[in-house]
């Protein structure tokens, strides 16, 4: 007996969820086979002989199956097989309406509904409207990526609209205007494709579950995202994720907590030059350490407590705007307070580029262990920062080595001791001294 369930998703059905009834006797299902995932096979542990003069009924119950949560008609088809012979008898067919109950329903007028795509161009005066039926104005809809709650509207947000108000005993019609700027958080590569949830949940039936339904966005815009949740942070799988706890200096007698730094890195698709590269966290440890090394910045400072590198060096992080040192041309990176992201756009360096490695860090950029400490000083040439400045966020030592002054002179290679035994290798530099403000 091959059952064609239209409705729904059966790919978690067994024989222990069937149930059938032939002609008022019970019979045994030996086995479930799923076909694809609204399509099943049962197999009978015995023969069972039909009367060829007389209409018999078969009452097939399935558990573990939930109906749709769309009103409208769906279709069953039953094809029975004779197995001793290979001859199907059938098929027949048949409907069942799903009629409104507490949980909203997609209506099919709705933009967003079911394995519909997305053209994401992350220009948030464009959106796509999710229209539901539902008896009642308390809605709230969560866009969902990778475990993490994205955008939340309710019947209060902009975006709901009151179509035609539900009755007594008739549902309304309501729409959620989702622009794009719901989606600037999901991981997504330059040209690729990302799964996004809806979910919504009626607020006067908290019993009753959540529509919720998975669209395909495809990212047409000139950017990449990355996402930095917790899901990849306890199981790195997109990502490649560096988690480093230290326990601070006689913390036990200071009372207080171990630190934890996080390193990110991908590699992500660009298209040239002036490309953007998003990273965004809704991983409670990372998102904790960006909100403490910004929560004092102002528009255009430099965030010196976290770190940017690419394939061409280093980009600070500024905040809210690209720092007053860089040009036009420049790769930068700027945290947009905002959105809580950080915004990296490739410089002229990337004209003919195709992809970028980049490495996000909840460290200033002299702790990354693959960076040499020479591009980092380079990235704060002009930015006229002194040693007193970087000196709270870096340590002494480190803002000796990068900060610019006027005031600052070094020996370039040294060929005996400790610090180099190379002429010609710049990077063993020795800083003899430097002066700031």
């Amino acid at each position: 007996m091959t059952i064609d369930y239209e409705a729904t998703d059966v790919t978690d059905v067994s024989a222990a969820d069937a149930t059938v009834t032939w002609g008022g006797t019970a019979q045994t299902v030996s086995n479930v086979e799923v076909v694809d995932d609204t399509t099943l096979t049962l197999t009978l542990d015995t023969a069972y002989t039909l009367d060829g003069a007389t209409s018999e009924t078969a009452d097939v119950e399935l558990d573990g199956v939930i109906n749709p949560k769309n009103t409208g008609d769906y279709s069953v088809d039953v094809t029975l097989t004779d197995t001793s012979t290979s001859t199907d008898l059938g098929p027949a067919s048949g409907t069942f309406t799903v009629t409104q109950g507490d949980t909203a329903s997609v209506t099919s007028a709705s933009t967003l509904s079911e394995d519909a795509t997305v053209t994401y161009e992350a220009d948030d005066s464009m959106g796509d409207v999710l229209e539901l039926e539902a008896n009642t104005d308390n809605l709230e809809l969560q866009v969902r990526h990778d475990g993490a709650t994205l955008e939340t509207y309710d019947s209060n947000s902009d975006a709901f609209t009151v179509v035609t108000a539900a009755g007594d005993s008739t549902p309304g019609t309501y729409e959620f205007n989702v622009t794009q700027g719901a989606y600037s958080g999901v991981g997504v590569d330059y040209n690729d494709t990302a799964n996004v949830t809806f979910a919504v949940e009626n607020l006067d039936a908290t019993d009753a579950p959540a529509n919720m339904f998975t669209v395909t966005l495809d990212n047409q815009a000139d950017r990449s995202q990355i996402h930095i949740s917790a899901a990849e942070i306890d199981s790195p799988n997109v990502l490649d994720v560096t988690t480093e706890t230290d326990e601070p200096w006689l913390a036990e007698y200071r009372d207080v907590e171990n630190e934890t730094s996080y390193e990110v890195s991908a590699t992500r698709g660009i298209n040239g030059a002036n490309s953007t590269v998003t990273v965004f966290a809704s991983d409670d440890g990372v998102s904790e350490e960006i909100d403490a090394a910004t929560e004092d910045a102002e528009d255009g400072d430099i965030i010196h407590g976290l770190a940017l590198a690419h394939d061409e060096g280093v980009a600070l992080i500024s905040y809210n705007e690209r720092a007053d040192h860089l040009s036009d041309g420049d790769s930068y990176a700027v945290y947009d307070s905002s959105t809580d992201q950080i915004e990296f756009t490739t410089g002229d360096e990337y004209e003919n580029a195709d992809s970028v490695d980049v490495t996000f860090a909840t460290t200033p950029a002299t702790d990354l262990e693959d960076v040499e400490v020479s591009s980092v000083a380079s990235a704060y040439e002009g930015s006229e920062l002194g040693i007193r400045s970087l000196s709270s966020d870096l340590g002494w030592f480190d803002a000796f080595r990068v900060a610019d002054s006027p005031f600052s002179w070094e020996i370039p290679s040294l060929s005996w001791g400790p610090f180099g035994d190379d002429d010609s290798d710049e990077d063993n530099a020795f800083v003899l001294g430097q002066a700031g403000v």
